[in-house]
């Protein structure tokens, strides 16, 4: 059984899960000062699930005010031993309702180019490819999506 938690950033499951995100990062682009560290920091964040399964942390997101009817999803990992039980699914659909909760219409997120799996975990839910927003257009290594809620 899946549980989520709505937390905040300073939840300290939610802060490992991250450290377990930024080294899958950092491996995928070839160990490289992931160029997008500036855009991962989540201050003062009161928007963040934690799933747990039997009382251990095995995912997590979140979400940003980027405008005044939109949010931006950020920092959604699961434990690679546990993809593809539909865990970031439930994540993400916990994550826009809540956001629908608080009366935003649109979500959009960003992922880099080497993250086939969560281009295609965001294709199944209903989210499709838009330019680039700030801060990533003209970059070529990001990939932009976007759904309304």
């Amino acid at each position: 059984m899946v549980i989520l938690k709505r937390t905040n950033n300073l939840n300290p499951d939610f802060k490992n899960l991250i450290m377990e995100l930024d080294n899958d990062l950092h491996n995928r682009y070839n160990n490289m000062k992931y160029q997008y560290d500036a855009y991962t920091q989540l201050d003062n964040l009161e928007t963040v699930i934690v799933a747990y399964m039997e009382d251990v942390p095995v995912g997590c997101s979140c979400f940003k005010r980027i405008g005044d009817d939109t949010v931006e999803i950020k920092r959604t990992f699961v434990n690679p031993y546990l993809r593809g039980l539909g865990l970031a699914s439930s994540i993400l659909n916990e994550l826009t309702f809540w956001a629908k909760e608080l009366r935003f219409r649109r979500a959009v997120l960003e992922i880099g180019k080497k993250q086939d799996e969560a281009y295609n975990l965001y294709l199944k839910n209903g989210f499709v490819r838009i330019p680039n927003f700030e801060p990533y257009i003209g970059s070529r290594n990001s990939i932009c999506m976007g759904k309304d809620l």
